[in-house]
């Protein structure tokens, strides 16, 4: 809605967590057979990010937006990226909104061929969420430990805070949603820029406590209506302007009620705006085939949505062929050796999603097998993220309710020859709460299939001449995931682990670990189990020694 200071008028119906605790959460839910956090990204603002960073090497609006792919594919979520469509408001903060951005411009269609290469999902005009939350604004996250912690905007939780205040007229999630678009109205926001003159969120929230938002839900049943009762909701407002009869409004505001009394009903509620707020155009859910149809249900490549593979997770081979045609590092070996690298962690991502295709298959559910319908009423509403934020999750504000789960098979299905063992635990960085396994794996497989999908075409940036390689941005032969020039102790290890050794390492949640590959965790318990009593026997087979004291000297005063 893009209201300047409404988050600040939610803010005290926020929760918090990290993005682990909430794919945790997700997943053992399971309430649309996913064993995923679905995500719906907003693809503007990805679009507005990627065109800040700096613009060296061959296509850097692409290689930031790939990036921020692999990030969010380092947890088990499940992203459908949205674009602007054509049904669009034709202005936005003011600003002419209409025509190609969303659908055919240049940002967005590199935007969405980097989505077909990689398998992932994008969808064209606007999505009606089916989530329990609220959206707002994002932030880059370079790595997963930057993802700290989100605000969470449940449209319960709103509807709860709201309604506690004592003679409040906001008591259903319904008239919530009506007062923020009031809100929006008076205070400005996409489709009002301006709103009306000296009225900031706060005092159009406590008109809207006062029960003068109401009215604006007429506008949904007939326009006409809505019209004609304008001029006594007009009369309302200026009296509770003029005496704070409710106490809402805190105090008296005369003057803003003189104001009002000169605005027309057309200048005090703009009647397109409110069509674009009440009435948005949205992807019709009941018709799956002129909407989204689903994670990885779609059949071709259209002008409308994507096709996401392997369950809109994306493919390995797919994230190789689009480094290969767009990156001038998209070499064969320095496509191997980012993808094993914990920082882009494309590898480690695949292991994410044999995973949750591994659990998937415990619940007779596979990502190639039927659509799975989802029980139970939908609430609409969106997600905000803050990230970078260094305060820790709330954890009384979490889910607290334990999800029973029927025991698992997956003790009897041999674990995968590349899962080598488990190394060592460390706290969740994003989340204390929770714990994460460092896995070692074999990379050959993931070698094999990277590599096998490539053509080779690319040139080594080695090979290449100062001035080529000034041309695509180049200084160093390699550079890390940060865009720095490795030093020579990490060039040497990282060749050794990857060229030599043959493997790498990635951190992975332990609940999804356990419900997964079971048989490596008590691989893992037996080992640690073994470590401990050899280390109780030797302290048993000791026998302490204690050395007498030496007695002290006296201390003369003279000699003898």
């Amino acid at each position: 809605m893009g209201v300047p200071g409404l988050w600040e008028v939610l803010r005290p119906a926020a929760t918090r967590s990290s993005l682990s605790a909430l794919c945790k959460t997700a997943f053992f839910a399971n309430r649309n057979g996913l064993r995923a956090l679905t995500i719906g990204v907003d693809a503007s603002l990805w679009i507005f990010h990627a065109q800040c960073v700096p613009q060296g090497g061959e296509n850097p609006f692409v290689r930031t937006i790939w990036f921020k792919i692999c990030t969010l594919l380092q947890q088990p979520v499940l992203p459908v990226f949205v674009f602007d469509g054509p049904d669009k408001p034709g202005s936005k903060r003011g600003k002419s909104v209409s025509g190609a951005f969303g659908t055919s411009d240049g940002h967005s269609l590199q935007f969405k061929q980097i989505l077909d290469n990689c398998g992932l999902e994008w969808w064209n005009r606007s999505l009606r969420s089916n989530s329990a939350n609220l959206s707002g604004t994002s932030h880059t996250a370079t790595s997963k430990g930057d993802m700290k912690t989100y605000e969470i905007y449940r449209s319960s939780d709103i509807a709860s805070a709201w309604g506690d205040k004592q003679g409040s007229a906001l008591q259903s999630e319904e008239d919530c949603r009506i007062a923020m678009i009031f809100v929006a109205m008076l205070a400005g926001g996409d489709y009002v820029p301006q709103g009306l003159d000296a009225f900031g969120p706060t005092i159009a929230f406590a008109l809207a406590n006062a029960g003068m938002s109401a009215d604006l839900s007429l506008f949904l049943s007939s326009p006409a209506a809505f019209s004609a009762a304008v001029p006594a909701l007009k009369e309302r407002i200026m009296a509770e302007l003029r005496t704070n009869s409710t106490g809402f409004v805190g105090r008296k505001y005369p003057s803003r009620a003189d104001k009002v009394a000169n605005l027309t009903s057309a200048e005090l509620f703009n009647l397109p705006a409110l069509q674009s707020y009440l009435r948005p155009a949205t992807s019709p859910i009941s018709n799956p085939a002129a909407g989204w149809p689903g994670f990885g249900k779609g059949v071709s490549i259209h002008a409308k949505r994507g096709m996401g593979r392997n369950g809109g997770r994306g493919d390995l081979e797919g994230m190789a062929r689009a480094c290969e045609k767009f990156f001038e590092w998209g070499t064969k070996e320095l496509v191997v050796k980012r993808f094993a690298s914990e920082g882009t962690g494309v590898f480690g991502a695949e292991l994410i999603s044999a995973a949750r295709s591994r659990r998937k298959e415990q619940d007779g559910t596979t990502e190639a097998g039927p659509r799975i319908a989802v029980a139970g009423p939908s609430i609409q509403g969106r997600l905000t993220s803050y990230f970078g934020s260094t305060s820790a999750p709330s954890s009384s504000r979490l889910p607290s309710k334990s999800v029973s789960r029927e025991p698992s098979p997956a003790h009897t299905i041999p674990t995968p020859s590349y899962l080598l063992q488990i190394e060592r635990t460390r706290p969740d960085p994003t989340c204390p709460d929770l714990t994460e396994y460092r896995i070692q794996y074999d990379i050959k497989p993931f070698m094999a299939r990277t590599q096998g999908a490539m053509d080779g075409h690319r040139p080594d940036p080695k090979d290449l001449s100062p001035e080529e390689r000034a041309a695509l941005g180049l200084v160093n032969a390699e550079v890390d995931d940060d865009g720095d020039e490795p030093s020579a102790s990490q060039a040497k290890k990282k060749k050794a682990d990857v060229a030599e050794k043959g493997t790498a390492r990635v951190w992975i949640a332990d609940w999804l670990v356990k419900e997964a590959w079971p048989v490596l965790v008590e691989q893992w318990d037996d080992k640690e189990a073994a470590k401990l009593a050899k280390l109780a026997a030797k302290g048993k087979g000791r026998t302490k020694t204690v050395k007498p004291a030496t007695p002290k000297k006296s201390k003369g005063k003279g000699k003898e």
